[in-house]
């Protein structure tokens, strides 16, 4: 069948053939991928590059799009670029598989201290996103800074981890040296180089609202050289946490806007509406699907999704899921890595010899040790703590996750992941964990001054994320409050909107009574007085103060 684009897509599609700077805001299940298929397929003569967030997403593109256009993911291309054709960098990556293991960086700087070697790690991920030629005291981890500042050894200690995580770029970046080359550090390798992508006429650049600052570095040095095109949800930033940044920020272009959404129905678009107005931030999304979507607190039968915040969260959802379905359970991403961790944390936690230490504990040697790095800010030590104290025995955990989980997504009754780890993917059934964050409760966000830390609106975004994967029902059987905030927005922006379209309505009649020179003066002065009273009340409208808004 041929694809039969809608309006706003053809406006798209018109805008790119101008051949300037574009940013196109689509909004979850938009059709991102058709639109810049669409793009391809009009300007046939036009070479263009299309850059994915990962790969899966450019496989599909690599199966649908005319020739014209070569899809990559940026890993890749910066792989081919700076990698491929050099037979020590190739030596190097295969080292160590892409990845740096703790252990290697704590032999070649000598490190014992697992803290101090927590801090080195940190801090060398947020040089090796970031487009800084050296590292800089503000990318150490906040949660080690806000522990360690003040002491009488920091000074050395913050000396000590920039040298450091100098001494460790030089070993990467030299060739002959067969110290492990990560991905991290063969895209910036890369970038620093200031490849010229101008073999392209166009650079279409998916998910571009989460961008790492390095990928942004070589994009930008294009401005005017190759038309780019960059396209997202600012809505789905998600990854802002590890530094990523919203390109579409950057872009100084027109805008053309993608607001139906064909994977649900119009039900779940309002209710999208209501929660992102929660915070005053509203995303204006329609829903398109032909089928019909639920939006309930009642619970799916089998098969259904559940999306979780944390990992903590995932491992229980497996366990209660399994526990009331008796079905086998799948994991977006597999178990085998949260088997490994959770069976050396129990080693750990008895004090027993460790053979086979996961690389995330690598650098732990004592449960004590791993309750200081939790205290520092370290996501998998404190996740290991966590479930420890809802599940004591850890090895009879990793047992039962073996045990219940199959590898076979359509095998399973029940699927579980994260929101991170399901972005780019949909579900007909979807169950929302009771592990997000619940901004959207008063005294929980007043608790937190809700709205003056960029991570709450991607916590707010995480949400979002999450409702908008599902297809037929979305079920907040565990969070019902959420459901109940949601809907209290949905009176009230009912309201307002019957009250401006009354207003409006009003102040249209009395304006014609004040002008019309057949009106007794005396009426005409009451009209216009009336008419200030239903502007006035109009603007209120627009103020702070509103329910679910932030003044």
């Amino acid at each position: 069948m041929a694809l039969r684009p809608t309006e706003e897509q053809l406006k798209a599609v018109e805008a790119y053939r101008s051949g300037q700077d574009l940013k196109v805001v689509a909004v979850a299940g938009s059709g991102k991928t058709t639109t810049l298929r669409l793009m391809a397929e009009a300007t046939p003569g036009k070479r263009g590059l299309y850059l994915a967030f990962n790969r899966s997403v450019q496989q599909e593109a690599a199966r649908k799009f005319p020739r014209n256009v070569r899809p990559y993911t940026l890993h890749a291309l910066a792989f081919r670029m700076a990698v491929a054709r050099d037979e020590g960098y190739r030596a190097k990556f295969q080292a160590g598989k892409g990845h740096l293991p703790a252990q290697a960086v704590a032999e070649a700087l000598g490190l014992r201290n697992p803290l101090l070697l927590h801090a080195v790690l940190g801090t060398l991920e947020a040089f090796l996103r970031s487009e800084a030629a050296s590292p800089d005291p503000g990318m150490i981890p906040l949660a080690y800074r806000t522990l360690r500042a003040g002491t009488k050894t920091w000074p050395e200690e913050e000396a000590f981890v920039l040298r450091g995580v100098e001494a460790l770029w030089r070993r990467m970046t030299d060739p002959k040296d067969p110290f492990p080359l990560p991905h991290g550090a063969y895209v910036k390798l890369w970038a620093l180089s200031e490849p010229d992508l101008s073999f392209a006429e166009a650079l279409l650049v998916d998910e571009a609202q989460d961008l790492d600052p390095i990928f942004l570095k070589v994009l930008e040095a294009h401005r005017g050289r190759v038309q780019r095109v960059y396209v997202g949800d600012p809505r789905q930033q998600i990854y802002g946490w590890r530094g990523a940044i919203n390109a579409m920020d950057r872009l100084e272009a027109p805008e053309a806007r993608l607001t139906w959404s064909f994977r649900f129905a119009e039900t779940l678009a309002r209710f999208v509406r209501n929660l992102t107005a929660l915070q005053d931030r509203p995303v204006e999304v329609r829903g398109k699907a032909p089928w019909a979507t639920r939006v309930d607190a009642a619970l799916p039968r089998p098969p259904f999704t559940v999306l979780c915040r944390t990992n903590a969260g995932v491992v229980g959802a497996v366990v209660v899921t399994h526990e009331v379905h008796r079905g086998r359970v799948h994991v977006v991403g597999g178990v085998e890595e949260l088997v490994h961790l959770l069976r050396d944390a129990a080693l750990l936690k008895k004090g027993e010899k460790r053979t086979d230490p996961h690389p995330d504990l690598a650098m732990v040697e004592t449960w004590e040790e791993l309750e200081a790095l939790a205290e520092a800010g370290y996501a998998p030590a404190y996740g290991v703590l966590r479930l420890a104290q809802e599940h004591p025995d850890l090895e009879a955990l990793a047992a039962y996750l073996e045990r219940a989980w199959t590898p076979v997504e359509v095998a399973a009754g029940v699927v579980v992941s994260t929101a991170h780890k399901a972005k780019g993917r949909e579900w007909d059934r979807v169950v929302l964990w009771d592990d997000f964050y619940p901004w959207w409760e008063e005294g929980a966000a007043a608790r937190v001054n809700w709205g003056s830390d960029p991570a709450h609106l991607e916590e707010e975004n995480l949400l979002y994320v999450a409702a908008t994967r599902a297809r037929k029902h979305l079920s907040l059987a565990q969070i019902r409050d959420l459901l109940e905030a949601v809907d209290r927005m949905g009176v009230y922006r009912v309201a307002e909107e019957a009250t401006r379209a009354y207003l409006l309505l009003s102040a249209e009649v009395l304006r014609g009574v004040a002008t019309d020179p057949r009106v007794p003066a005396e009426h005409r002065v009451r009209a216009l007085k009336a008419l200030g009273y239903l502007e006035r009340g109009e603007e209120a409208l627009d103020s702070p103060g509103k329910p679910g808004g932030q003044g």
